[in-house]
């Protein structure tokens, strides 16, 4: 059923950015891409966990973008990264989700507006492991697992082509079992802020 939902999407995605092109050749408009870098927290076994975000996509339209994103979440701490997690029962745990989202911004004619996203994906987790008794670690052991996730809040555009973005929300994660963390357990509520540049190019 996840793998379904996750074609559906992703068709519905091609055939906006397949209108999007054709519209934009006919009228031989520039296309504007966006680049956005940000961090927050997600709440996970009862622990909050540092995150850190990075999207890139193309706009649409005014109030419609497409892209990508990744999200890298620390389970436990690491070699010489001391933070106090321990959420992971073992050393190095992360967790990275990529995907396909759909970014919606309506009445951004104002400065101040709303933002919803949407987001489908997968999700990959593990730890890291330092096999030779030596400084770094050798070998990663991960699993990869359905992603998906909704977040709402808002966006202030300080310039045409600057802007931040403040967003909240609940991501789900497809997940067994894996390194004490329960089923289902690497997704749950997260808040987050960001930066976002958007420029123009054309073809």
């Amino acid at each position: 059923m996840n793998k379904k939902i996750a074609i559906i999407v992703l068709a519905a995605l091609l055939c906006c950015i397949a209108t999007q092109v054709s519209a934009g050749v006919s009228g031989a408009k520039p296309l504007r891409w966006y680049l956005e870098v940000g961090g927050g927290t997600v709440g996970i076994e009862g622990d909050l966990l540092p995150t850190g975000s990075l999207h890139t996509g193309i706009q649409l339209g005014p109030s419609v973008a497409v892209g990508a994103y990744s999200t890298l979440t620390l389970l436990s701490d690491f070699e010489h990264a001391e933070f106090g997690l321990s959420t992971a029962d073992v050393e190095a745990a992360f967790s990275l989700a990529t995907g396909t989202e759909l970014t919606f911004t309506p009445c951004s004619e104002w400065r101040f507006h709303p933002l919803v996203r949407l987001s489908v994906g997968g999700i990959t987790a593990g730890y890291l492991e330092n096999t030779d008794s030596e400084e770094g670690y050798e070998t990663a052991h991960v699993q990869r697992f359905f992603h998906a996730a909704a977040h709402i809040g808002g966006e202030l555009a300080v310039t045409r082509a600057f802007r931040v973005t403040m967003q909240g929300g609940w991501s789900f994660a497809g997940n067994t079992g894996t390194m004490g963390i329960g089923v289902g357990e690497l997704g749950g509520f997260e808040v987050a802020i960001a930066t976002r540049i958007l420029w123009d190019t054309m073809w």
